[in-house]
């Protein structure tokens, strides 16, 4: 795709999408909003739309094409995917209970999903936007934006430095759950993306983005 739509595009998902969350006021425990500024599908909506048709333009136009033959490869990297699903799970884990142990050991709160559903709506939106979450900053910070900056600058000793920018995007968009949360969610970012480019796409990493989500409420619903 041409430099200057891609350029043009980068622009208005970094200012509409990447830096309003960063903005976001620290949302006390019991408010209604979690897991990426809100469970209202006023917003779950607009952000599976935006993730389905970031996703499909990359896989159309700028992902590149790879050789041989079809069945194999599709089967190779559906075994890497599992084995980085599994991989990546058991790292948001690890750094889940370590940030989790740093909250409590100095007693600073945030560390993730602070609001517990109550009643069939909220239980409803809160499952939508855990699965929708998970597939929106996947497509947006695990593929758009570092791989359509990695194609705009092209030059290679640049490479871990976007992609520490990129990382850290993503931490400060966590920045409305607290400290705590943005340190895991840089943790998180890294671990993600490692997944992404090891397995070749973003689907491993949704997979464990959910479940590790799903965990977190989990333990937060029988813990309280």
């Amino acid at each position: 795709m041409k430099k200057k739509y891609l350029l043009s595009e980068f622009l208005l998902v970094l200012i509409f999408l990447i830096l309003p969350p960063i903005f976001t006021g620290k949302i006390e425990s019991g408010n209604s909003s979690m897991t990426g500024g809100g469970s209202s599908y006023t917003q779950i909506i607009p952000r599976a739309l935006i993730a389905i048709a970031l996703h499909l333009q990359y896989s159309f136009f700028i992902a590149k094409e790879k050789d041989g033959d079809k069945e194999t490869e599709n089967f190779k990297r559906f075994l890497l995917g599992l084995a980085w699903w599994a991989i990546t799970l058991g790292l948001l884990m690890i750094s889940e209970a370590f940030f989790t142990a740093l909250s409590i050991l100095f007693k600073i709160e945030g560390n993730g999903i602070n609001f517990i559903p109550k009643g069939s709506a909220e239980i409803s939106a809160c499952i939508s936007n855990i699965f929708v979450g998970a597939v929106y900053e996947e497509a947006v910070y695990r593929e758009f934006l570092p791989e359509t900056l990695s194609g705009l600058i092209e030059k290679k000793r640049l490479e871990i430095p976007m992609e520490l920018i990129c990382v850290t995007l993503f931490a400060l968009a966590h920045r409305y759950l607290g400290l705590m949360a943005v340190l895991n969610a840089f943790v998180c970012g890294i671990i993600l993306r490692l997944c992404y480019k090891k397995s070749g796409d973003i689907w491993a990493g949704i997979h464990a983005h959910i479940i590790y989500n799903s965990i977190q409420l989990l333990f937060l619903i029988f813990s309280s």
